[in-house]
């Protein structure tokens, strides 16, 4: 419950059109927020060299994704950009990083949705039962 996670909320122009020169997978969404991370308050694991910076962050990012779908909007997981350019652009402190991005807005009845989204694998490749 140390919550590192830190959300930039990208919504001016200026802001959006420095995101586009460093990632092409903003779709237009008026609202992109982008999920950060920071790794000096995350939790430690006392057992083995492991910190959740990335993992609540994600978390975060995740469930941020289910209220979006409930009040009626779309959203998309991105990590399609370098994060090193992102901190840049946007002046973020060394030690937050830069985990997602989430467009933000309404779906349209025209958007193709990626062939991947349907390839599933089987249940016994992803489940072992132990």
């Amino acid at each position: 419950n140390l919550q590192p996670q830190k959300i930039y909320v990208i919504k001016s122009e200026e802001a959006k059109e420095k995101l586009d020169k460093v990632c092409p997978c903003r779709f237009k969404a008026p609202v992109t927020f982008l999920i950060c991370s920071d790794k000096d308050i995350a939790w430690e694991s006392p057992f083995e060299e492991y910190s959740s910076f990335e993992m609540d962050a994600t978390i975060c990012a995740t469930q941020m994704m289910l209220e979006t779908t409930n009040l009626g909007l779309g959203s998309c997981f991105v990590r399609h950009f370098d994060s090193r350019e992102v901190k840049k652009i946007f002046e973020i402190p060394n030690n937050i990083t830069p985990i997602c991005l989430l467009p933000i807005g309404y779906i349209k009845e025209e958007c193709p949705i990626n062939p991947l989204h349907y390839n599933r694998k089987n249940i016994e490749e992803i489940v072992k039962y132990l």
